[in-house]
């Protein structure tokens, strides 16, 4: 049976360098080409392109080693061994931040499905990953780092589903990747 061990959801907290600069009333300009644009100006603006964005997942990647947010190495070929652990860097896009007295929510939940080569589910864990987070700072970006242990799973084509809700945004978004688990074969004795 495959085994998913505990997620791990690391966000990444922006530093706030500054206060924000007033503009005129009536007045829309592009913050980025303002010369007193300060940091937390930017990050109000990628908070109100991402919440006007299409939720989705921009990345969804079998590793061999993840280290933290966009910091990981990618196997050329989506095939593990009986005995190994597979790593699946997944990072949504488009999340929906919230802001309310001084403080930025977003909320998001994960399930995760291996399926046959046919289509037939095989492993479901719904509400694997739920994260609902209120911040004195903006978050910017989440990634979530699945480990899947292949320890006693037939060799095969498998599928893995991944299934992102955003739910302040009251959204989804899924996304699938092929794999193949290889047989191990035992090392020959020797006479």
């Amino acid at each position: 049976m495959i085994r998913i061990c505990l997620l791990t959801l690391v966000f990444l907290f922006s530093l706030s360098l500054g206060v924000g600069a007033q503009e005129t009333p009536g007045e829309e300009e592009n913050i980025t080409n303002t010369p007193s644009a300060t940091t937390e100006d930017l990050k109000e603006q990628i908070i109100e392109i991402q919440n006007q964005g299409k939720f989705g997942i921009r990345h969804f990647i079998p590793c061999s080693k993840i280290q933290a947010i966009g910091v990981y190495t990618e196997l050329t070929e989506p095939k593990f061994k009986q005995e190994e652990t597979a790593y699946f860097y997944i990072e949504p896009e488009n999340f929906f931040t919230r802001k309310s007295e001084g403080k930025y929510e977003i909320w998001i939940s994960e399930d995760i499905l291996i399926l046959s080569e046919r289509g037939e589910t095989l492993m479901e864990k719904l509400g694997v990953v739920e994260t609902h987070y209120n911040s004195a700072s903006p978050i910017l970006d989440v990634y979530f780092n699945n480990h899947v242990e292949f320890k006693g799973v037939p060799a095969g084509k498998y599928i893995f589903k991944v299934i992102l809700y955003d739910k302040i945004k009251n959204t989804s978004a899924s996304e699938v990747l092929p794999f193949e688990v290889l047989e191990v074969t035992p090392p020959q004795k020797q006479e």
